[in-house]
């Protein structure tokens, strides 16, 4: 009986959002490989890197199969999740049933450890700094303590009317960026935006906006 059980676990689909939680799922697979699923039903990695593009593979790994409608997909989610996946799926008449399994919450010292990073930075710099969001909870926990120490980019404003030194942002995705520029009371300038979400995606990006300097001796 359990060597059948296990047998139907292992082929269980499993969906994930980007290679990362791929990599974490099948690394942990290797510790305990009765409770995790088959290599093969690890779905979505690196063709899905946000949600919309995560529902749009689920909806097209599940066209025309039976269990479109009739077994429920579990959706395990965090206290800040939008509801990208589970409209989606709902209008393509996929069960879905959402289950919070974790909470997004800041560091306890996060504004301090923030001002002392910018303060340690090189202050015979005359650089802008660079501030990369990899989520829209990390950026609206960590934009007040920013704030305070840096010039923000903010997208009415031209130029720098303050000591500070200016800050350029760049996100790792559409919906970071998004929340960013739309969504913020703000309205911040986005300067970079990573074409995957992945941490190379985001330097390649960074780099793509900063000017090649010239070393060669005058």
């Amino acid at each position: 009986m359990l060597t059948k059980l296990n047998a139907a676990w292992n082929e269980v689909p499993f969906y994930v959002v980007g290679q990362k939680t791929a990599d974490t799922l099948m690394a942990l697979a290797a510790l305990r490989p009765a409770l995790y699923p088959s290599p093969d039903y690890v779905l979505g990695a690196a063709a899905t890197g946000s949600g919309d593009k995560l529902a749009s593979f689920i909806i097209k790994s599940l066209l025309d199969k039976a269990e479109r409608s009739s077994v429920p997909i579990l959706y395990l989610t965090g206290d800040k999740n939008r509801d990208t996946v589970e409209t989606a799926l709902a209008n393509a008449h996929i069960a879905i049933q959402a289950c919070q399994v974790y909470q997004t919450s800041a560091r306890p010292a996060l504004s301090a450890e923030i001002k002392d990073a910018v303060a340690r930075l090189p202050s015979h710099s005359v650089d802008d700094i660079w501030v990369a969001f990899f989520a829209p909870s990390s950026a609206k926990m960590a934009l007040p303590a920013l704030g305070e120490v840096l010039n923000l980019p903010n997208a009415t404003v031209s130029g720098n009317s303050s000591h500070l030194r200016c800050a350029r942002f760049a996100a790792i995705g559409k919906t970071t960026s998004t929340y960013l520029v739309e969504e913020h009371a703000t309205k911040f300038r986005m300067e970079a935006v990573a074409a995957t979400p992945t941490a190379e995606g985001l330097a390649d990006a960074i780099r793509s906006c900063v000017p090649v300097r010239d070393n060669t001796d005058a």
